[in-house]
């Protein structure tokens, strides 16, 4: 069956299609930790929220680095460290985060090495990391 198109945004456009017994949620409005502007409910199983997030990672001049160390742990990609007001942590990147793309591309298949180095290839490119995160 296509895939469900809900608004025009970049999550959407992923083309993530919940079956007919998950339905998609609003942004999260009611959450306090300043990241609800990233915050999107992917599908709800009962009363368990699966949330997703969009970030865009983008280099700052003033910044060595992104400010992010990476790891790979059952089978995930996640981020282990953020560093306080660096480029990863104003994008709205939190320690525990499981990436699930990067640059549009499904990573869940990726090694974890292939995922460092597309995530530097972009770097060294000076382009924006799109990323999605749950």
């Amino acid at each position: 069956s296509p895939a469900r198109h809900v608004s025009s945004d970049p999550i959407s456009d992923m083309k993530i299609s919940p079956s007919k017994s998950l339905s998609p949620s609003p942004p999260i409005e009611d959450e306090d930790d300043g990241l609800s502007k990233h915050r999107r409910v992917l599908f709800t199983v009962g009363k368990v929220s699966i949330k997703i997030k969009h970030c865009i990672l983008r280099k700052d001049p003033t910044y060595n680095g992104y400010g992010l160390v990476l790891r790979y742990q059952n089978g995930l990609h996640l981020i282990d460290q953020v560093e306080d007001d660096s480029p990863a942590y104003i994008a709205g990147l939190r320690e525990d985060d499981i990436i699930l793309y990067a640059d549009k591309k499904n990573v869940q298949q990726l090694t974890h090495d292939d995922v460092k180095i597309l995530i530097r290839k972009l770097s060294i490119k000076n382009m924006d990391i799109d990323l999605i995160l749950m």
